[in-house]
């Protein structure tokens, strides 16, 4: 059963940004009650996944906005905040009002692919005034099939959710000080009660 929707033209636009690492297309919130959401998208370092977007929202408001990672190797200096042998990949810092919030789409581009989820899901997480909440480690991985000629070639994407809270609050602090000595709420999703397909603790073999 496919699980996922193929797009397109899902990121030419956010390819033609020239962007790397973490970016977020939303507006800090700007009042004194703000709180913060910090969490690192991540792809296998030799990943052809060029574009991650995760969606998020408001569920108080039901206003929406996304963060992403672009990973494309033509870019002119791309940069990562991070690079193991098992990952390469940004880390994002939000300000938001304090408030219930969920990821609940994703969309993911390889090559002239685009892949968005085929069916709703839901990843809630609560921001709290002056606090930082942190979300995890979303890595994306493909499992590998045989191409048009033989080749192996990156198919559908899913993610490994993993807390890498010391490393990404770290980072984090370097390019938001406002985060130091703010309490932190862990709010790492659990892939085996998220009834969602998409998202693994670890990951699965690597061609089938």
């Amino acid at each position: 059963m496919q699980l996922l929707r193929i797009s397109q033209c899902l990121v030419t636009l956010l390819a033609s940004l020239g962007l790397a690492s973490c970016q977020m297309a939303v507006s800090m919130y700007e009042g004194p009650d703000a709180g913060f959401a910090v969490a690192s998208i991540a792809v296998a370092p030799d990943s052809t996944y060029e574009n991650v977007q995760f969606d998020f929202r408001d569920r108080d408001r039901n206003t929406d906005s996304y963060l992403f990672r672009v990973n494309n190797a033509d870019l002119v200096s791309p940069e990562t905040d991070f690079h193991t042998a098992g990952a390469k990949g940004g880390v994002a810092t939000i300000r938001l009002r304090p408030g219930q919030y969920e990821f609940y789409s994703f969309a993911v581009q390889n090559d002239d692919r685009g892949y968005t989820p085929r069916f709703a899901y839901s990843i809630p997480f609560t921001i709290e005034p002056g606090k930082v909440t942190y979300l995890g480690q979303f890595l994306t991985l493909g499992v590998l099939k045989d191409g048009v000629f033989g080749a192996a070639v990156l198919g559908e994407p899913y993610f490994v959710i993993s807390n890498q809270q010391t490393r990404d609050l770290t980072l984090a602090t370097k390019k938001t000080p406002e985060l130091v000595g703010a309490s932190v709420i862990s709010a790492v999703p659990n892939p085996t009660t998220l009834r969602a397909p998409y998202f693994r603790a670890t990951a699965l073999p690597t061609k089938h």
